[in-house]
C-alpha cells in the first residue's frame, strides 16, 4: 500500500536514525510518493528555489543508495514533480523506455561521430577516433543481432499458478537427451 510522506512522521517516535536525513527505510515500500514539503523541510529551502531540482535528484541517489545497502532495488524518479518509489509495473514500463532511450542515444552518438571530418585530427586522435568508431559499430551491430535472435515465449506450466518463460532455443536450456533442464519436453 504506498502513502505519502509526511515530514516528521518519517522516524516513528522513539526510533533514532543514522544518517543523513530522518528516514525510516524498513517503512519505505514500492509506489511511495515523497511530496515537496518534505525536501522542503529537509533542505530548508523552498520548492520555488532553482536548485530544488539538484536537491530532489540528490536525495534520490542517496534513497536508492541506502535501499541498495539494504538489499531493496527499486527504481525511484520523479513523477508529476515528486519523488516516487516505483511499483513493479511503473518500473517494468519505465526501465523499458528508458533502456531504450538509452540505446537511440549511443545510436545517435555514433552517428555524430561517424560525420567528424578526420581532415581536422592529428595522428593520435585519428588512432582513437578510429578505434572508437569501430568499437562503437561492433557494439550497435551486436545488439542488433541479438534482438533478432532472441525471442522468448511466454507460456503457463501445467503447475496452476505458475508461469515461465523459455527459450525458443532448446540447445540452451536442454541437455543431451532434448529434456528441457526442469525436466518437460518442448512441445
Amino acid at each position: 500500500m504506498s502513502k505519502q510522506w509526511t515530514g516528521k512522521k518519517l522516524i516513528p517516535e522513539g526510533k533514532e536514525y543514522l544518517g543523513k536525513y530522518p528516514v525510516d527505510f524498513d517503512l519505505i515500500t514500492y509506489g511511495d510518493v515523497v511530496p515537496n514539503s518534505v525536501l522542503e523541510e529537509f533542505y530548508d529551502m523552498s520548492e520555488e528555489d532553482e536548485r530544488f531540482r539538484f536537491k530532489q535528484i540528490q536525495f534520490i541517489h542517496f534513497l536508492d543508495s541506502e535501499l541498495r545497502s539494504r538489499g531493496k532495488v527499486c527504481t525511484i524518479c520523479t513523477k508529476d514533480g515528486q519523488i516516487k518509489i516505483l511499483t513493479h509495473e511503473e518500473a517494468a514500463e519505465y526501465n523499458r523506455k528508458r533502456f531504450n532511450c538509452h540505446i537511440t542515444g549511443m545510436a545517435r552518438s555514433h552517428e555524430k561521430n561517424m560525420h567528424v571530418d578526420r581532415d581536422y585530427l592529428d595522428s593520435s586522435q585519428l588512432d582513437t577516433h578510429d578505434h572508437t568508431v569501430m568499437f562503437q559499430s561492433k557494439i550497435l551491430q551486436s545488439m542488433r543481432n541479438v534482438r533478432s535472435e532472441i525471442q522468448l515465449e511466454t507460456t503457463q506450466r501445467k503447475t496452476p499458478g505458475l508461469i515461465y518463460t523459455k527459450a525458443l532455443s532448446s540447445e540452451i536450456l536442454s541437455d543431451e537427451e532434448g529434456d528441457f533442464i526442469d525436466g518437460e519436453k518442448d512441445e
